[in-house]
């Protein structure tokens, strides 16, 4: 008995082996270890990125960039968990802006890999080498020669999860394609900043993945990361809101409304302005207006700005513009690369309304208050919630709706009877071998009706061959 209740106590996870186990939650495949990295690149203002991988990261991944590089002084702290510089109270996670925040990657790396860290900051005279163990503590600093910046080295990945690192080595392309699909996401969105990535085999041929030109805009990303001729047949993607009657009677009431060239008919409608009506309506216009100024129907105001935008662009639903998988579509919430799902349900439904046979380009930036947006839902920030999701909804399905409405959905084809009704007639330029056989049956053709004219026709002699070992028998 007293044996049972000492190995049932409740004990307190070894340091070590908490590293191992957040970890492995934090750090879940080689893309998100690569993201990690590039994110963090990011935050520190860089204007190039450079990202080198060999044997498709099993051997080795680096990442260097051209940010501001780190101080001296938080070198110790650098791979610490929950140790970060982005924010600095609870409350600066209701709008934060930055990419990464909770202090975890460093440290979740630190706790899978070989981690070396080569930087230096712009007060600094020379750049830093630090070599960290795998609970995130320094083991050695060496003095080196860098410009600017941070360049992160990880060997080994998943050393501590012998699993997992078999199932990388055996599955080595397939993660790499799913770390260079994520990838591009972020080459999409980012302006002003020049992303290039390689891979080098053992071969020790290298070659080149993607690479960006740090142009300020979308579509020239768009252009370098999937070819020029992706931008052949894409929609700018415009922000249009669902009209509401009642909405714009009430603010046409209250002047709030601008004034606009086009000219609008209302038929059948009814105004009663008299005195006793507006003292009867005061109470509810006045209620309606706090909420006028905070929906995303209405349009015009003079001091209010508009609640959702969508920046982005989209295939033509025209037939053949389209992909056969939705392998290209790329969501953002104020830039930051996720997977809002009814979003994505939502566009692939209208799409297949008038393209039921293919999938669209979708590159989508939802800009909207980050107040509204919760980003520290899962490890990877790449699920999140939103506080006005359907209204979000109404704004895409108008938009996306009203893009698509003047291209035409079916296809034109010729009718039987009028492919029965033209005559077909032989191209004189075509090969030899085709013009003599067109030569030889209209000959015969034209014989055949002569001797049918003519009543000259004869019935051929049919003679029935004899065997040969019968006539030796007769």
């Amino acid at each position: 008995m007293t044996q049972n209740n000492q190995s049932s106590l409740i004990t307190q996870h070894q340091y070590c082996h908490c590293d191992v186990v957040l970890g492995g939650m934090v750090v879940l495949s080689l893309a998100v270890a690569v993201k990690e990295l590039v994110e963090n690149s990011l935050d520190a203002g860089a204007t190039k990125i450079d990202i080198r991988l060999k044997n498709h990261g099993v051997d080795l991944i680096e990442v260097s960039d051209n940010g501001t590089g780190v101080t001296e002084d938080n070198f110790s702290a650098l791979t610490l968990k929950y140790h970060t510089s982005k924010l600095t109270d609870y409350s600066d996670l209701l709008g934060v802006s930055s990419f990464g925040f909770r202090g975890e990657a460093l440290s979740s790396l630190c706790a899978l890999a070989k981690l070396t860290i080569t930087t230096r900051h712009q007060s600094a005279d020379y750049a830093t080498k630090i070599e960290y163990d795998h609970k995130g503590h320094i083991i050695n600093k060496t003095p080196c020669s860098r410009q600017i910046g941070t360049t992160v080295t990880l060997t080994d990945l998943f050393s501590s999860l012998p699993v997992r690192q078999k199932e990388l080595q055996k599955n080595s392309k397939r993660e790499f394609n799913k770390m260079t699909s994520l990838l591009y996401a972020y080459c999409l969105i980012s302006l002003g900043v020049n992303i290039t990535c390689s891979n080098q085999s053992n071969s020790n041929t290298k070659s080149l993945v993607v690479t960006t030109q740090g142009s300020i805009s979308y579509k020239d990303n768009i252009a370098a990361v999937f070819g020029v001729k992706q931008l052949d047949n894409l929609l700018d993607i415009k922000t249009e809101y669902a009209p509401n009657i009642k909405e714009n009677i009430f603010k046409g009431l209250s002047g709030e409304v601008k004034i606009s060239e086009e000219s609008i008919n209302v038929e059948d409608t009814e105004i009663d302005l008299s005195e006793d009506s507006n003292d009867a309506e005061n109470n509810e216009i006045s209620n309606t207006q706090d909420s006028i100024q905070s929906s995303q129907k209405s349009q015009g105001y003079k001091n209010g700005a508009p609640p959702v935008e969508l920046v982005g662009y989209i295939s033509t639903c025209a037939h053949g513009c389209g992909r056969s998988s939705a392998d290209r579509q790329f969501y953002y919430v104020n830039s930051r690369p996720c997977e809002p799902t009814k979003i994505m349900k939502l566009i692939n439904e209208i799409y297949r309304q008038f393209n039921p046979h293919q999938y669209p380009f979708v590159f989508l930036n939802i800009v909207l208050e980050r107040t509204l947006v919760d980003v520290n839902v899962t490890p990877d920030k790449r699920k999140l919630f939103l506080a006005k999701e359907k209204a979000i909804l109404d704004v895409v399905k108008c938009s996306i709706s009203k893009l698509f409405e003047n291209i035409p959905r079916v296809v034109k084809l010729e009718t039987a009877h009028s492919i029965n009704n033209t005559q077909i007639v032989p191209d004189m330029e075509q090969s030899r071998i085709f013009n003599s056989f067109m030569q030889q049956f209209s000959n015969k053709s034209t014989k055949s009706d002569i001797k049918t004219n003519g009543n000259t026709e004869k019935k051929p002699e049919l003679k029935r061959k004899s065997n040969t070992l019968l006539d030796y028998a007769i």
